[in-house]
């Protein structure tokens, strides 16, 4: 799913995306917070594990990682599109802006998809080393959680 729904703002509906984790499939309403979770989890993995991450999914391939597991350039076309046609209250342009950002989160989320399925397949424990490492950030996020609840 590329937009989960869509926020209204001076008349016009701009979408809520949701951009996928291509290390477990989690999804985030924002390409910082899937930053964050992507840097973290990949912090969480052996030396090993991410060189054969990096050797099974992205072929060694720096530029191709670094796009996925930052974000950085859905956010940039996103942010493009909105600079070019942003300012405008016509209700055509403001609705293909929207068709171009969805587009683009549409096209970050299939190579996100495919890089998943990549690193399901490959050979290493590189699959159960990502979720023994998303489990333990979990954990850690719901110890943070409990620390926050103040008792009445």
């Amino acid at each position: 799913m590329d937009t989960v729904s869509s926020s209204r703002e001076g008349g016009f509906d701009y979408p809520i995306f949701s951009f996928m984790s291509f290390l477990d499939g989690n999804t985030f309403d924002s390409t910082a917070s899937l930053c964050q979770y992507n840097v973290n989890l990949a912090e969480s993995l052996s030396d090993e594990h991410l060189d054969i991450l990096r050797a099974a999914v992205f072929n060694h391939n720096e530029e191709a990682f670094a796009e996925l597991l930052y974000g950085d350039d859905v956010e940039a076309e996103i942010g493009g599109a909105a600079a070019s046609l942003g300012h405008s209250e016509n209700s055509v342009v403001q609705h293909e802006l929207a068709v171009l950002q969805q587009a683009a989160v549409r096209r970050f989320n299939d190579k996100c998809t495919k890089a998943l399925k990549r690193l399901l397949s490959a050979e290493g424990g590189l699959a159960k080393a990502v979720q023994v490492a998303a489990s333990q950030l979990e954990h850690q996020a719901y110890q943070v959680d409990e620390c926050l609840v103040v008792a009445p």
